[in-house]
This record gives structure tokens, sequence and C-alpha cells, in this order.
């Protein structure tokens, strides 16, 4: 939590969305936005296109919400959205650029490690992207628990993390990706602590995990979402294909 909130109040957009060309409060406001539409209809079209969909289309959480770049392209699909962030500074963000989506969508600050707010089988969907992969793996499994445990039978639990680090490097240069992201980091003023780290939960574990959450496993692709420079352009890539340094892995789970 605290990395985040210190992410957000040196540069929050570009916290989100790393595109190096961009950094240092380069993005533009609507180019941001258009970029969290286009991310959904393509996740969308994509779930539709191999015929799985939520039972309904009530109610959605946005988990990760940030400045409410996704929170506010779901509500052109659903009836109301709830954003969920750690960061209160990403919270006060998303609300402030809300006015015109108020009446669908709203905010809800979580610091704790469990969604324990909202009550089970209360969400058509649960959806998170570019997320997990941040969070310490301990902490993804039970956020992805969570997850299950809010979605109304039939409903969806639509999630993206990596699941295998496939970079073959040498000590050496392992050392080098280190501080050229530390080098990153301190262009904007990044440097007392504040780390974006990557983290990954084996497929072996998120099938697992959601077996035990009583969820079923609808589909899995591989996506270029943990590219350092993503901007939002999600791919659908081959079971071959990774994105750069790690397998980047988006999960659809449904329960009975």
């Amino acid at each position: 939590m605290k990395n985040w909130e210190g992410l957000a109040q040196n540069d929050a957009l570009w916290s989100i969305l790393t595109d190096k060309k961009l950094r240092g409060e380069k993005w533009d406001k609507s180019q941001f936005f258009n970029s969290g539409k286009q991310e959904v209809e393509n996740i969308l079209a994509y779930l539709k296109e191999q015929q799985v969909q939520p039972v309904d289309f009530e109610l959605v959480m946005d988990f990760g919400c940030g400045a409410g770049r996704i929170s506010r392209a779901l509500s052109q699909h659903f009836n109301k959205v709830v954003g969920v962030d750690a960061s209160p500074t990403m919270i006060t963000l998303a609300e402030k650029e809300n006015e015109e989506f108020a009446d669908k969508v709203s905010f809800k600050l979580n610091q704790v490690e469990d969604l324990g707010q909202f009550p089970d089988n209360s969400f058509s969907m649960t959806f998170t992207v570019i997320t997990l992969q941040h969070i310490p793996s301990a902490q993804s499994v039970g956020f992805i628990t969570e997850f299950i445990r809010l979605i109304k039978p039939g409903g969806l639990a639509v999630f993206q993390i990596p699941t295998k680090d496939v970079r073959k490097f040498s000590l050496m240069q392992r050392i080098r990706t280190f501080l050229r992201i530390r080098e990153r980091l301190a262009l904007i003023g990044i440097g007392k602590g504040f780390n974006m780290d990557m983290h990954s939960v084996s497929e072996g574990g998120v099938k697992q995990l959601v077996k035990k959450a009583g969820g079923e496993i609808k589909l899995a692709v591989n996506t270029n979402q943990t590219e350092p420079d993503y901007n939002g352009d999600v791919k659908f890539l081959k079971d071959d294909e990774a994105a750069s340094g790690y397998l980047s892995r988006l999960f659809v789970v449904t329960k009975s």
C-alpha cells in the first residue's frame, strides 16, 4: 500500500500505464481514459467471441481501479460499477474525474488483504488487470479467492496475473535490469522505497485455488499486459507466446 500511495502521489497516471514516452505527467487525460475504454471493449468482445458471458450485467467490481480508467469504461456495459483501490490518492483522483459517471460509478478505499466490506454473491463480474502483478503473491491468492466469493452463481471473475518468469538472465543481466527499473522510477522522483515490483502465481497454483474456492476456469489466454511500456492496447497471444519477461495470463472463472 505504501508503494502505490507513493507512486500515485508522484505520477498517478504513469504509475498505471508505464509508457516510457509519457512519464513525467505527460499522459493526456482523454487519451488515458480512452485507453481503458478500448481495453475493456477488447476483452469483453473476446469473451463474447468465446461464448463466455456473466449471468447478468447488474454490478461489476473494478479491483485496483486507480484513477477510474477501467471503471468508467465498464459503466458502458454494466448498470453499476464499484471501483476499489488501496491508495487514498487514487480514490480521490478517481472521484474528481468521475462527475460525468457518478450515477453509475462509485469508489471504495480498501487497505486490508480481503474484500470483506462486500457481501457474498453480490457481483455479476469482478474484473482486474495490471494490478495483481504488483501485489505480493500471497496477497494475490487471497484476493482471487475473494473475487470468486463475491460473484453470484453464473457470474464471472476476470483477472490477469503473471504465471511465470520466463526471463533467461544471467546474474549480471538481472542486476542491470534492477538498476534500469530503479533509474526509471527515479526519473519521476521516486527513490525513497517506492518500488514497482512484479509478482507471479503459478498456473498450477491458480487452478488449485480456483477449485478450492468453488470456481471453474472457463478461459485462460496469454496477453501482453506485463510489457514494461504497456499502454492499454491489450493483445491476445498464442499459447507459446509470452510478453517481455513474463507469461501474462488472463483467467475467466465462473461458479455454479
